[in-house]
């Protein structure tokens, strides 16, 4: 019995290698929370995965319809990993959420209308995204995104006529450049941006007629904009309202300073609960500042500001 067994493990592992690359075709039946199931419901869908004789797996899902709602293509990342039915779904990525654990997502994935349009499309590279695109019903871009190392390159968004709307340009994740546009396609605002903070803010008519422009922005006479931040973080005092009820999140506050370097005025542009909200203008209106300036001379300005309302910290 011995004498055999070298050979029967020779065979064992020629049949498992031949497996590995052979071509095949599977169906799981899923619900809406991406389990698997083995009762078919209408409001279920079914999924599609085909591997090729290079080990590519091309990935669909329907409705049991048989409408498609997405696809998309996949590598693997090692066979003996692959668990169908099991998902990432701690991963930030939704996409990455519907692939089964040890695939990477490789080139093209889409997502469908009930009329067979393209809703988005993102491109990926051994599961790094590397570009996304969203689309209007009548087939044209909305949203283009494009990344470069993990980090965002630029970000756009276009009206339906294919006219530019916004555009966005970052450097190594950091925003550097900001154009909105009219939809006769002339500038509507323009800013730039310095080590995270605006550098030169312009304004224009539909015409391209400057109503304002400001060369040197505000400065806090304390230090820098971070230092403006931790001088708000040290003066924030949580509502207790807001404690008990056990609220937090993001403030978005624009302060409004005049020709002096004063902050006259705050908006809240992202609110959070009526007591925080006030609590950020409140700090906001503490801040100083050297003027902002156009040809000169000093001008009104305005500087944003996101305050983080943490329990038991404060950012």
């Amino acid at each position: 019995m011995k004498k055999f067994l070298p050979l029967v493990i020779f065979l064992i592992s020629v049949v498992g290698s031949v497996n590995a690359s052979t071509p095949s075709t599977q169906i799981y039946y899923y619900n809406k929370k991406n389990k698997e199931v083995r009762r078919k419901r209408a409001n279920h869908y079914y999924r599609v995965e085909r591997k090729d004789s290079t080990g590519v797996y091309e990935l669909k899902s329907f409705t049991m319809g048989g409408i498609l709602k997405w696809e998309c293509t996949c590598v693997v990342d090692n066979e003996s990993d692959i668990r169908w039915g099991k998902f990432n779904k701690k991963s930030k990525d939704i996409i990455k959420q519907k692939i089964p654990l040890g695939l990477s997502l490789q080139g093209k994935y889409k997502q469908y209308f009930q009329n067979g349009d393209v809703v988005c499309e993102k491109e990926y590279d051994n599961d790094l995204e590397m570009s996304f695109r969203k689309f209007y019903v009548n087939g044209q871009v909305m949203i283009e995104k494009l990344y470069a190392d993990g980090f965002i390159k630029s970000y756009k968004v276009f009206y339906p006529n294919l006219v530019p709307k916004l555009f966005r340009l970052y450097e190594n994740g950091r925003e550097i450049s900001f154009y909105s546009y009219y939809e006769n396609g002339k500038v509507r605002i323009h800013r730039e941006y310095n080590n995270g903070a605006i550098s030169l803010y312009s304004e224009y008519d539909e015409t391209g007629k400057v109503l304002k422009q400001v060369d040197s922005l505000p400065k806090y006479i304390n230090g820098t904009i971070a230092d403006a931040h931790r001088f708000i973080s040290r003066s924030i005092e949580y509502p207790e309202d807001a404690q008990s009820n056990r609220i937090s999140g993001d403030v978005v506050v624009i302060a409004d300073i005049d020709k002096f370097g004063k902050v006259v005025g705050t908006r809240v542009v992202k609110s959070v609960f009526p007591s925080i909200d006030e609590e950020a203008c409140r700090v906001v209106k503490l801040l100083k500042f050297t003027p902002a300036s156009s040809n000169n001379q000093h001008v009104d300005s305005e500087l944003r500001f996101l305050i983080r309302f943490k329990l038991n910290h404060n950012i």
